[in-house]
């Protein structure tokens, strides 16, 4: 029977050996696929990782190829298996990458909405499956992959990844962005003005995980899209100044080289790409792509039910207005 080749991501957890253990400082690390509850349907990317006591909660992006768009959803992780997906937020445009921070001993997040043309910032009421839309923080914008810091002040900053919305044949625009820091007040609203362009435009700036402190660093993860080629790798960046902004390369990870630190079930295919990385106090997390082979009826199969999905959709908004 004839194969096509679907994209699918996969998650790997990896037990760090303490706080400030990070898997680019050795040659001698190793990442295990998280075991998922669910078929081809699905598949799950953009991990950040949470631990609650001694429960360890991943909060990624879940696709759904009948839809042919992500939500985003939780599970518990025990023993490298994953608990049935609970969608936390879902909306009718794509969402990915869930930056999640706190502030004043509450739990937010700023999921990837560039499909709504906007940043939203969610907050939790219950850890870890209750979460309501709190507000708009910018609108008009083709952002992605949102992160917060602060300063040496305590203020928070916010990093947007501004796309650019132009494609050619040499530069894809969701490759191709430039990066731009807004401060925020004490009730996470943009100051206005505050706007300020950390470059004029890339590749490998792609925002593509929480910034970590260690005891050394304060270190922002970066996609490298180099050559156009979406989830080449991971560059940690360290910070060297707020203001003027300024950073200095620690590590640049290309995907050929983890693969070979990932140990994953067999999907038919090699490691492809790996675009998101994240950590907690004793757990680090990481994605990871592979171009699976499939029989071809699976695209009547995705065809049918994205369509399906779409009638749905359209007879829900009727209700609901």
């Amino acid at each position: 029977m004839a194969k096509i080749q679907v994209q699918y991501y996969y998650l790997g957890l990896r037990k760090k050996s303490d706080p400030d253990d990070i898997f680019y400082l050795t040659d001698n690390y190793n990442f295990k696929e998280i075991k998922f509850p669910f078929g081809k349907r699905y598949w799950a990317a953009d991990p950040f990782i949470v631990e609650n006591g001694d429960d360890v909660y991943i909060f990624y992006e879940y696709f759904d190829e009948f839809r042919g768009k992500g939500s985003i959803a939780c599970s518990k992780v025990v023993d490298n298996v994953a608990s049935k997906p609970v969608i936390i937020i879902d909306e009718a445009f794509h969402l990915s990458f869930p930056m999640i921070f706190e502030n004043k001993n509450c739990l937010y997040m700023i999921p990837e909405s560039e499909a709504s043309n906007s940043v939203i910032l969610y907050k939790c009421i219950s850890f870890p499956y209750k979460w309501e839309k709190d507000k708009v923080i910018l609108n008009n914008v083709k952002a992605c992959d949102s992160v917060i810091l602060q300063n040496d002040l305590g203020q928070y900053l916010l990093i947007t990844s501004l796309m650019d919305e132009k494609s050619t044949n040499e530069r894809k625009n969701f490759c191709y962005v430039h990066n731009v820091m807004y401060e925020l007040d004490e009730e996470l609203n943009i100051i206005p003005h505050s706007k300020r362009e950390l470059s004029e435009g890339d590749y490998g700036i792609r925002n593509a995980g929480k910034v970590i402190k260690t005891k050394n660093n304060l270190i922002r993860i970066a996609q490298n899209c180099t050559e156009g080629m979406y989830g080449k790798g991971l560059v940690f960046w360290a910070l060297d100044s707020y203001n003027p902004y300024k950073e200095h390369e620690l590590a640049n990870i290309d995907y050929e080289k983890a693969s070979n630190h990932i140990t994953h079930i067999d999907h038919n295919g090699i490691i492809q790409g790996i675009h998101t990385y994240n950590c907690s106090a004793h757990y680090e997390i990481i994605d990871f792509m592979i171009f699976n082979e499939l029989p071809v009826y699976y695209k009547l199969y995705y065809f049918l039910g994205s369509r399906i999905s779409k009638i749905i959709t359209k007879i829900e908004r009727f209700i609901r207005s």
